[in-house]
C-alpha cells in the first residue's frame, strides 16, 4: 500500500523586523518579555554590553528556555523566536502553541515598545526518513527525464530551491521552497532522508511601506501556517508515494 512522504517539524522561526527599534533599556525588555511569555524564557537571558558601534545583526537580548526547545534574538534590525522540535512532531501538533508564544512577542514590541513593522517572516523546517535514496527520489519526481543530474549516479546531495511572489490579501510577500536531499552522518552511504523549509515573508522592498499592525501579522501568520498542509508540501514532491 503506497503512502504519502510523512513529514515532521525540525524547527519553527519567526522574524520581526522592526524600523524604529532603540533598545537602550535592555534589562527591562528582557524582563518584560519574561513576564509577558510566562514561564517560557525560564533560562539565563543573555544582556550583551556592546559598544555604540557594534554591528546592528548582533543580539543584544538573548533569551531562552532551560530546556533549549525556545529561544529568543532580540537585535536592533529584527527579533527572531525560534522553536526546536526535538520529538520531530508534525505541524498541526505544534502550530497553535507556537502562533500563541509568538503573538505575545510581537504585541509587546508593537503595544509596549511601539515599534513599527516594516516585514515578517515565517519558517518551517521539516524532515522526513524514507524508504528509498532521497537523491534518486528528487531525480526521478522533479528531474526532466533525460536531463544529465537526472541520469547521473554521481549526485552526493541534490539542493532545490524555488521562490515565488504571491499575496496574502494585500500584503505581497513571497514563498521560499528549499528541499535538500541528506546523508546521515554516522553512514554517508545511506541517503535516506529529505529536508524541506517552507518559508513565507513579506517582500523587503516594501519594509517601508508597510506598518504591520498585531491584527496584520496575526492574519498574515494564520494563513501561512494554514497553507503548510502536508497535501501542499507533498505537491512539491510530484505526490511522490512510499511503498
Amino acid at each position: 500500500m503506497s503512502t504519502s512522504v510523512n513529514f515532521k517539524v525540525q524547527k519553527i522561526q519567526f522574524a520581526l523586523f522592526p524600523k524604529n527599534f532603540n533598545p537602550i533599556d535592555k534589562v527591562k525588555i528582557a524582563n518584560d518579555l519574561k513576564v509577558k511569555t510566562g514561564v517560557l524564557f525560564d533560562g539565563e537571558p543573555t544582556i550583551l554590553p556592546l559598544p555604540i558601534d557594534a554591528p546592528l545583526e548582533i543580539p543584544r537580548i538573548m533569551l531562552q528556555s532551560k530546556d533549549g526547545i525556545f529561544r529568543c534574538d532580540v537585535a536592533i534590525p529584527r527579533i527572531d523566536f525560534f522553536q526546536q522540535v526535538s520529538e520531530k512532531q508534525k505541524f498541526e501538533e505544534v502550530k497553535n502553541i507556537y502562533l500563541s508564544k509568538v503573538k505575545q512577542i510581537y504585541s509587546y514590541f508593537i503595544e509596549d515598545q511601539a515599534l513599527f513593522i516594516g516585514r515578517i517572516g515565517f519558517i518551517v523546517d521539516f524532515i522526513t526518513d524514507l524508504d528509498e535514496s532521497s537523491n534518486t527520489i528528487l531525480q526521478n519526481q522533479l528531474l526532466k527525464k533525460d536531463c544529465y543530474f537526472a541520469e547521473s549516479r554521481k549526485i552526493k546531495n541534490i539542493s532545490l530551491v524555488f521562490t515565488e511572489k504571491d499575496n496574502i490579501d494585500t500584503w505581497e510577500i513571497n514563498r521560499f521552497i528549499k528541499i535538500d536531499s541528506l546523508r546521515k552522518i554516522s553512514d554517508p552511504v545511506d541517503d535516506k532522508r529529505l529536508v524541506l523549509r517552507y518559508d513565507i515573508n513579506t517582500i523587503s522592498e516594501k519594509i517601508n511601506e508597510y506598518n504591520l499592525t498585531v491584527e496584520d501579522i496575526k492574519k498574515i501568520l494564520d494563513k501561512a501556517s494554514g497553507e503548510m498542509t502536508y497535501d501542499n508540501i507533498n505537491k512539491f514532491l510530484n505526490n511522490y508515494e512510499q511503498k
